[in-house]
This record gives C-alpha cells, structure tokens and sequence, in this order.
C-alpha cells in the first residue's frame, strides 16, 4: 500500500462519476446494475476516504514527534 498514492483530485473524480452514472438508473432494466455499481463506487470512496484520513493523521503525528 506504500506504493498508492492518495492526494490529488481523486475525490472530485469521484463524486463526479457518481454523479454521471446516476441517470442511467433511469434506464429500464438497468436500475438493479447501476444501483449496485454506484453502491460499490461509494463503499469504495468512503475507504479511500478514511484511508486519506488515517494516513495523513499518522504522517502528522510522525512530523511532529520527529522534532523532537
């Protein structure tokens, strides 16, 4: 996991393809597959999420416990 990289514009990207996929539910017979793909897409933006969060809190604490 060292080697995946979590800054940048991943988040607006993200919110965005929700938002884009959220009129093909409109579609007949479709709703059932988008809705469990937007499913999917949001469980895995709130990892994401509190992945960024975790490490950015612990590169903080390492920061500042290193001046020490």
């Amino acid at each position: 996991m060292k080697g995946f990289r979590l800054d940048g514009s991943w988040p607006a990207v993200m919110v965005v393809a929700l938002f884009l996929l959220i009129p093909l539910t409109t579609l007949p017979g479709l709703f059932d597959f988008f809705f469990v793909v937007l499913m999917v897409a949001t469980a895995v933006l709130a990892v994401l999420i509190v992945v960024s969060i975790a490490t950015s809190r612990g590169r903080r604490e390492e920061h500042s416990s290193g001046g020490m």
